[in-house]
């Protein structure tokens, strides 16, 4: 899960009309895909069923929007095809990666001043592997389970 693309899909300002317009239910499904998407690859497998009974919507309704996501470069959409018994090919699922570089670029520009930690992280730029050894907390015992004073652990 991609906490950084969630807020940058959240943040991005869309027409609502004209070439491009993304209306709530599109936002939606930018949302769900960035939810799903892996922290490194920026890619998710989920279902347009899926997402559709999680928002609520149509899978058509899904399917228009990721057309019109993908038409503005800010998702990318892979097919992936097998044959069937008969030798035909049929499209088994489809692959969503987020592109972020696209993404960003729809951020206003207050906006991206106040999110460059979090498009940082998103863009991978200047992110470095946590070494849990010499992390501040490390060692900590962890607080149990339904303990009314965790203030105590921290």
């Amino acid at each position: 899960m991609s906490f950084d693309l969630v807020d940058i899909a959240l943040s991005v300002e869309y027409p609502v009309t004209g070439k491009g317009k993304i209306d709530s239910i599109g936002r939606f499904v930018l949302v769900y895909i960035a939810k799903a998407a892996n922290n490194s690859t920026k890619e998710c497998w989920v279902s347009q069923s899926t997402m559709a009974r999680k928002i609520g919507t149509t899978r058509q309704s899904v399917n228009e929007r990721i057309k019109i996501l993908s038409d503005d470069g800010i998702i990318e959409k892979s097919e992936r095809w097998v044959k069937t018994e008969k030798g035909n090919l049929k499209q088994s699922s489809s692959t969503y990666k987020v592109n972020v570089n696209a993404l960003v670029s729809k951020l206003p520009k207050d906006e991206l001043d106040k999110m460059k930690r979090i498009v940082d992280g998103a863009l991978g730029v200047g992110v470095e592997p946590c070494d849990l050894e010499s992390h501040p907390l490390s060692g900590q015992p962890t607080p149990p389970v339904g303990s009314a004073d965790t203030n105590q652990y921290l």
